[in-house]
């Protein structure tokens, strides 16, 4: 009986245990910042369980159902995360840190790389998640529209075209001249156009000049520092990501109709035009030319892992770009393999190398010899059929195919023959280009560097680091014999072209930081060799043994062919020397100081002009940790004053030898009864005292956090004047030659830049906004004695106007006899080429952009716009019977009368309308660039398969475009010096930038 009373007891003493581990209560509680001002919105959640909550308006939270051995999580964006036992407690007072991370996060800088709140320069940052799971073949196009005072332009949307990125304005007369200073992993690289962005970890773009003098002589155009990734440390992970885009013409250009054009037409005189019309063909060249739209791919499939002693990044990435252009001969396939590791040998030595691996196949509507705009949707008209069915051919096709024979026609796969335009004067049907000729561009090329870092002491780390670079290209394009409407091409071509490109750098330099009580110091100091090495060799034929793909070599070149052959071989060197001090005091001042001396050989500058001299200071003020600051620390977590001067150089407007004397071959000259070839002095005087383009940039900045760092907001105001400026003048008569080359021209770049971002998190729902905008000011100053100076068409390089210029005559509006209105400058009688004027620019003088995202629950959405104004684009169709956008004939004074915006059509008797404002618009826009949704898999789900991440997403890319411009793509328009562009803001209707739905997933064991 005592047994059995001990043992009930007992069991109810377990019992009563168990109840109190298994009790199920209700908790309240505040959670406040260190202030002690709520937090509202945090997220409360009982660790390892869905029950949680978010905190009120007053910080106030309340849990049902929490068992007394649980933890509570508690975390919010801006503030460090904090779990609490709850331990048969009921209520608590949670206090939550502010979160430091955004202030002391590290950031690269020139050889090496800093905390963010001893930033003294103006450096944007942009991780790599920013450039994830866009369909888009570069890098370039990912960074467009995400940071302040970077415009990326595009002159067309074929597969292959690279991008150009302008930092903070325009600056030289020399298109290629004002690229920025790429490095990647400490690599200097032309392009970054062979990089995945899906392997990039983060981008700096160094926009002031003591950010960037560092990089002395190339930095004048600023410097976009690339790092990829790098092994993760902890457990290791193989990932995976895939995207599968559909593409399609994004915006349509509003030109005229058969019937428009055929009245317009009409009502200009042109009846020989509209006579040779059947009255019912229609051509939409836009849906010729792009109708079928394309593909875009994108495999990347990698491991990464690490541990204390090292890490490793391997990925491989593989894209297939088939453009929209018609048919197949539009194409981008590249492979990259990255593969990045470090090692720690010892304590105090560590092995780094990183390497990418590179090969690619490219074709585009650009290729061909003596190639003009044969891909235009614009100047093409309405009233040619792309295609006549082989026993429906006009008189007109018969004639000529009598006159010319069949072969030189071309056909499609159907045996339908290419229309020959009769209304286009020398022009062939864009279909006769495409089946005339094949191109192939093919690259290849390994990019690295791999260096060994030393830590003798405590905070001196010393690098020697080598980089190198080759790469091999071969381009080879074969046209037929083919009718081109009028002038024939008798002749086939052959045009193949080889190069083989050699680079390596070494570099040494050594960085010593430590903290003195409330003093901290930084040093760096550093040499650099430079070394590159490039041979080309190309060759043209007209004639083969056999027409046959595989006899599309010069090999089989015969006898009688016309063949030329050029080639050459380019070296150039430099070495340079650099150094870089810091001084912070108290966390609240620093200064930083740096200086670069560059000198290039003999291939640049003269020997007493090579040495250039580079030097930078920037002064910072940490506002936030001033003590007066401290009563209103928890609505201001931090505030920063920046200013800062910099010299930078530009050594890209520097052709070989172009300060010396030079011999050049001309015609054959009779000695002895045979011809010889002549050899005489250039016609270019030389100019021993050439030096490189220089920057002088002042930068005045602010940066501010609030809100326990959840509002930022950065201003900066730059003013950059580049002096220097390369410009051709006339040589003096007594020379001997016609012109010198000198350092004349100044170019001012001005403006301000803001970004402005917010995030916060309210539950299990978090969501943050960005924006930023940019104004630019930029005007040519100086060209010493010369005059403008005409890039092409209407676009000119002219003093007190921006760098490039339209220069034409200003149309007023309609007459009352229905006449174009020019306007009179010269107060004379008459318009003359006396009254052409300025008309504005191509360059945009703001630009923004803005991003929205949101997460809740494994679902996530973000939105992504830019845009750009105050510039003009120049619609190029002017000639007499180029298609031309409708408004010409539904706005014009034959059909609106007297209110009407154009005249009457007069493509003959009106001189002046081809070089008039009459074809220039308002190139602003506002494109909506991303809308993409994804959803993550809960990991209670994938983890029975061994997934550790498992994401799938829909995407919309430049689905959206708000402009009034009539033409394609206001944004691709260009910056020059390409066959179909030759100059910026001349739209001439190539390959629109596409408009892609893709689909994707994104996987990892």
């Amino acid at each position: 009986m005592e047994r059995s009373f001990l043992k009930m007891i007992a069991v109810c003493a377990g019992l009563l245990a168990s109840a109190s581990v298994f009790a199920q209560t209700t908790v309240s509680g505040i959670v406040v910042d260190q202030s002690g001002a709520p937090v509202i919105g945090a997220a409360v959640i009982v660790s390892g369980t869905t029950n949680g909550s978010a905190t009120d308006i007053d910080g106030k939270f309340t849990l049902k159902n929490v068992s007394s051995s649980g933890i509570l999580s508690i975390s919010s964006i801006g503030y460090e995360s904090q779990e609490v036992a709850v331990a048969n407690q009921t209520y608590f007072r949670v206090t939550l840190a502010e979160d430091t991370q955004a202030i002391e996060e590290t950031v690269v800088i020139g050889y090496g790389v800093q905390k963010k709140s001893n930033i003294t320069g103006s450096i944007s940052s942009v991780k790599g998640e920013m450039l994830q799971n866009r369909p888009v073949e570069t890098v370039q196009q990912a960074l467009s529209g995400k940071v302040a005072g970077v415009q990326v332009y595009q002159s067309n949307g074929a597969p292959g075209s690279d991008p150009a990125i302008r930092v903070r304005g325009i600056a030289s007369n020399n298109t290629g001249s004002s690229n920025p200073l790429y490095v990647v992993d400490g690599l200097k690289v032309a392009s970054i156009a062979y990089l995945d962005p899906s392997m990039i970890e983060s981008m700096e773009v160094l926009k002031d000049g003591a950010s960037a003098a560092i990089y002395g002589a190339e930095a004048g155009n600023g410097v976009i520092l690339i790092t990829t990734k790098t092994g993760s440390q902890g457990e290791s992970r193989i990932f995976y990501d895939y995207t599968l885009g559909l593409q399609s013409v994004g915006k349509k250009a509003d030109v005229m109709n058969a019937e428009q054009y055929a009245a317009f037409q009409k009502a200009a005189g042109n009846s020989t035009i509209i006579s040779r019309w059947d009255g019912k063909t229609d051509t939409d060249w836009t849906d010729t030319l792009y109708g079928d739209g394309g593909t875009f791919q994108r495999h990347t499939l990698g491991f990464e892992g690490g541990n204390g002693k090292g890490s490793l990044y391997a990925a491989v990435s593989y894209v297939d770009n088939d453009g929209i252009y018609y048919g197949n001969k539009d194409f981008m396939k590249r492979l990259t393999f990255q593969v990045n590791a470090a090692y720690k040998i010892k304590p105090w030595i560590e092995f780094t190398t990183n390497n990418s691996i590179e090969s690619s196949r490219y074709s585009n509507t650009q290729d061909g010899l003596n190639k003009m705009q044969y891909n235009s949707a614009y100047i093409y008209d309405p009233l040619t059929p792309d295609f006549y069915p082989a026993d429906n051919l006009p008189e007109y096709m018969k004639a000529l195919i009598a006159a010319n024979g069949d072969a030189v026609f071309m056909k499609n796969e159907n045996g339908d023959y290419a229309a020959v335009p009769q209304i286009i004067s020398d022009r062939t049907n864009p279909m006769t280009w495409y089946y005339s000729q094949d191109s192939l561009h093919q690259d290849v090329g390994i990019r690295g560097t791999t260096a060994l870092n030393f830590t003798p002491i405590k905070g001196l780390t010393y690098t020697s680091r080598v980089g190198y670079y080759l790469s091999g290209s071969h381009y080879n394009y074969y046209g037929v014999p083919v009718y081109f409407s009028i002038s024939p091409r008798t002749k086939l071509e052959l045009d193949t072209s080889t190069g083989l490109y050699k680079t390596y750098d070494w570099e040494n330099f050594a960085n010593y930081n430590r903290d003195f009580g409330k003093n901290n110091i930084s040093v760096m100091a550093g040499m650099s060799y430079h070394h590159y090495l490039g041979n080309f060799t190309s060759a043209t034929t007209d004639e083969l043994q056999n027409t046959a793909d595989n006899f599309h070599f010069l090999n089989f070149s015969t006898s009688s062919a016309v063949d030329s052959v050029g080639g050459e071989e380019t070296e150039n060197a430099n070495i340079s020397y650099f150094g870089r001090i810091g001084y912070t005091y108290d966390n609240r001042y620093s200064i930083q100081a740096t200086f670069r001396a560059d000198a290039y050989d003999s291939s640049k500058l003269s020997k007493d002009s090579r040495w250039g001299y580079f030097p930078s200071v920037s002064l910072g003020w940490i506002i936030s940790n001033e003590e007066f600051m401290e009563s209103i620390r928890h609505a201001v977590s931090f505030a920063k004053l920046r200013a800062s001067y910099g010299i930078n150089g530009n050594i890209n407007v520097l052709g070989d030898y172009a300060y010396t004397s030079s011999l050049s071959t001309t015609d054959y000259y009779p000695v002895n009864g045979q011809l010889v070839t002549t050899i005489t002095p250039s016609s270019t005087l030389a100019n021993p005292s050439l030096r490189w383009e220089t920057s002088k940039q002042f930068d005045l900045g602010l940066d501010l956090r609030f809100l326990a760092n959840r509002l930022s907001f950065t201003a900066d105001f730059f003013n950059k004047d580049t002096d220097g400026q390369l410009i051709s003048m006339t040589a003096p008569l007594s020379s001997g030659t016609n012109t010198v080359i000198r350092n004349v021209g100044l170019v001012n770049n001005h403006g301000v830049e803001f970004e402005l971002g917010w995030k916060d998190q309210i539950g299990d729902f978090s969501y943050s906004i960005s924006a930023q905008m940019a104004t630019l000011s930029n005007k040519v100053k100086s060209l010493g004695d010369n005059s403008r100076i005409q890039k092409a068409g209407l676009v000119y390089f002219d003093i007190d106007q921006p760098v490039w210029s339209y220069y034409g005559y200003n149309y007023l509006g309609v007459a009352a006899d229905g006449t174009a209105i020019y306007e009179d400058n010269d107060g004379q009688e008459g318009i003359s080429t006396a009254d052409m004027t300025h008309l504005g620019s191509p360059i945009p003088t703001y630009s923004y952009g803005l991003t929205i995202s949101a997460a809740w629950k494994g679902l996530d959405f973000s939105i992504f716009g830019s845009g750009a104004g105050g510039n003009k684009i120049f619609f190029n169709a002017t000639g007499e019977a180029h298609n031309r956008p409708s408004e010409f004939w539904t706005n014009c004074y034959s059909v609106a009368g007297a209110s009407a915006k154009f005249p009457i059509p007069a493509t003959l008797s009106d001189q002046y309308m081809s070089s008039s404002s009459m074809f220039l618009y308002n190139g602003s826009f506002f494109k909506i660039k991303q809308i993409a949704i994804g959803y993550t898999v809960p990991q209670k789900i994938t983890r029975y398969a061994k997934i550790s991440n498992f994401r799938v997403f829909a995407s919309l890319d430049n689905y959206f475009c708000f402009t009034s411009y009539p033409g394609f793509d206001p944004e691709a328009i260009g910056v020059g010096d390409t066959l179909n562009t030759p100059a910026m803001g001349i739209d001439s209707g190539d390959c629109p930038t596409p408009k892609t739905f893709s689909l994707g997933v994104n996987l990892a064991f």
